[in-house]
C-alpha cells in the first residue's frame, strides 16, 4: 500500500496510488469470492498501467516415473505426480497390498519440526504424516481431511454471532486416531489453533496467518468452533490447512508447552515425541540417504467402505417399479458403478448412503448385478445380487440374498530419498487423472 511506501523492502519502487489503496478493504474483508475478485482485478488493471513492461511466464516441471509395478498416480497441480494424493492412490498392479515406492528429493529435509520448516523437501514427508481440518484437492479445491460439515456464520446469518465476527462451527470425524493410540478429537483441533495464536509472544510464525482469532474452543468431543473479529473471504484459510497437533504432546502442564515451539524437532533429536496421525507414518532413515514412510494402518481414512446385504429379487416381466436398493456407507465417498453380467450399465458420484438401481424392462431371464463402490482413499468394497425375471402369474416371489465386499489397500512403503539432481523423480506407474468432488471455498 501506500503507506508503505518509504518503508524498506515493503515497497520498493515506493508506489504511491490513491485509488489502488481505496481497493484494500475489499480485498481484505470482502466476504465472497465475488468481491475478493473484484478488487484483486481492479488494483491488477492499476499495476499494469503502471508497469511498462509486464513478463509472464509458467514454469514447467518434468517427473520421470515407471509403468511396471505400480498404478493409480494423480495429477496434482501443486506437488506434481509424486505429491500426497499419489502416495494415497497407488496400488500395485494386481491391487495387493505391499512394495517399496521411491521417491526422489535433491535437498536433505532441514527439520521435521512443522513450525519450523520451509522447504518443500520436508514437507514432501510432513504433509504424508500429518492431518488438518482440509487438504488441498489434485486441482487445489479445499477437500475435507477430518471434517463431516461446517456452517460459516455472520451476525446476519445468527444474532448470536457478535456483529461484524465471523463463526466457523465445524463437525469432525469420529474415528481419526493419533499414532499412539490416542483419539484425535475436537480438543486437538481447538488446541492447535491456540498453541499457534498464543505461542507467537515466543516467535511463532505460525501465529501471524490466524490474524482476528477470538475464539476456539470444542463445545463437544466432535465439534470445534473458531470465530474471529472480523467477516472476511481469507479466515477460512487461515486456519483450515494447518496441521493439527495432539493437545496430550504439546500442552504447556505437561507437554512441549507453548515457549519450546522452536526447540521441539523430532526425528533429528529422538528424545522428542513425535505422534502424528496421516495416512503414513516414519519408520527409518538414514540422515542424507533415506527416509522411510510406512503405512498407518490405523489412518481414519483406511476405514473401507461398507454395503448392507440385500436379497435376491425376482419380478414378474412387463411389471413396473422394480430396482435394487443398495446401502453404502463410507466418510469419503467418490464414485460408484453398476454391472449387469459383467457390463457396466450405470455409474457416477456416490453422493448419499442409498444407491437406486431401475431394473425394469428386462426379458425373462437371470441376471447377476454388481455394484462397486469408490472412496477418496482408493478403498473399494463390491455387492452383487441376483435378479430373476418370470412369467407373469400375477404373484411374484424373493429369495436370499448374496454379498461380497472386497477392498484395495496401499502400499505399504514409501522410500524418499536423496538425490543430487534438481528434480524431483517418483519411479512408479501409469499416469491416472483423478476425478474428485469439488468443495466450494467457503465464504
Amino acid at each position: 500500500w501506500s503507506e508503505y511506501a518509504a518503508v524498506e523492502y515493503q515497497n520498493p519502487t515506493n508506489f504511491v496510488n490513491t485509488t489502488y489503496d481505496s481497493w484494500r478493504d475489499q480485498l481484505l474483508y470482502g466476504t465472497t469470492y465475488e468481491e475478493v475478485f473484484e478488487a484483486s482485478a481492479e488494483m491488477q488493471k492499476i499495476l499494469h498501467y503502471n508497469v511498462p513492461r509486464l513478463v509472464v511466464y509458467e514454469n514447467t516441471y518434468l517427473q520421470a516415473y515407471r509403468n511396471d509395478q505400480f498404478t493409480g498416480h494423480v495429477e496434482d497441480l501443486s506437488n506434481g505426480i509424486s505429491g500426497p494424493w499419489t502416495t494415497r492412490k497407488i496400488r500395485k498392479l494386481d491391487g495387493t497390498l505391499g512394495g517399496i515406492v521411491p521417491i526422489s528429493i535433491s535437498v536433505e529435509p532441514d527439520t521435521f519440526n512443522i513450525y519450523h520448516q520451509n522447504s518443500t523437501y520436508s514437507a514432501a514427508i510432513l504433509e504424508n504424516l500429518y492431518s488438518s481440518l482440509y487438504k488441498r484437492d489434485p486441482n487445489l479445491n479445499p477437500w475435507p481431511d477430518i471434517v463431516v460439515s461446517m456452517v460459516t456464520e455472520t451476525n446476519s446469518d445468527n444474532p448470536a454471532v457478535p456483529d461484524g465476527h465471523t463463526r466457523f462451527t465445524i463437525d469432525v470425524i469420529r474415528n481419526a486416531t493419533w499414532s499412539d493410540g490416542v483419539p484425535l478429537t475436537a480438543e486437538d483441533v481447538a488446541f492447535s489453533i491456540t498453541y499457534a495464536f498464543e505461542s507467537g509472544v515466543y516467535g511463532n510464525p505460525a501465529s501471524t496467518d490466524i490474524g482476528d482469532l477470538v475464539a476456539a474452543y470444542a463445545p463437544t468431543p466432535y465439534r470445534v468452533v473458531i470465530e474471529f473479529s472480523t467477516e472476511s473471504y481469507w479466515h477460512f484459510s487461515t486456519f483450515a490447512y494447518d496441521y493439527i497437533i495432539p493437545e496430550h504432546i504439546f500442552n504447556d502442564d505437561t507437554g512441549i508447552g507453548y515457549e519450546n515451539w522452536e526447540s521441539w524437532n523430532p526425528v533429528f533429536n529422538p528424545s522428542d515425541p513425535h505422534v502424528t496421525s496421516g495416512p503414513y507414518m516414519l519408520t527409518d532413515y538414514k540422515a542424507g540417504e533415506f527416509y522411510e514412510i510406512s503405512h498407518n494402518n490405523i489412518y481414519h481414512y483406511q476405514i473401507v467402505p461398507l454395503i448392507e446385504p440385500i436379497a435376491d429379487i425376482t419380478y414378474q416381466v412387463g411389471t413396473v417399479g422394480n430396482e435394487i436398493v443398495w446401502t453404502a456407507v463410507d466418510n469419503a465417498q467418490d464414485t460408484y458403478s453398476i454391472y449387469m453380467n459383467g457390463e457396466r450399465r450405470d455409474s457416477g458420484y456416490w453422493a448419499n448412503s442409498v444407491i437406486r438401481h431401475n431394473i425394469d424392462g428386462l426379458p425373462i431371464g437371470n441376471y447377476t448385478f454388481t455394484l462397486n463402490v469408490f472412496d477418496y482413499s482408493g478403498n473399494s468394497a463390491s455387492s452383487s445380487v441376483q435378479v430373476s425375471v418370470v412369467e407373469n402369474t400375477g404373484t411374484t416371489s424373493t429369495g436370499n440374498g448374496s454379498t461380497g465386499i472386497w477392498t484395495l489397500t496401499p502400499i505399504n512403503v514409501l522410500v524418499i530419498s536423496i538425490s543430487s539432481g534438481s528434480i524431483i523423480i517418483i519411479l512408479m506407474s501409469l499416469i491416472s487423472i483423478y476425478r474428485t468432488k469439488r468443495y466450494q471455498e467457503p465464504t
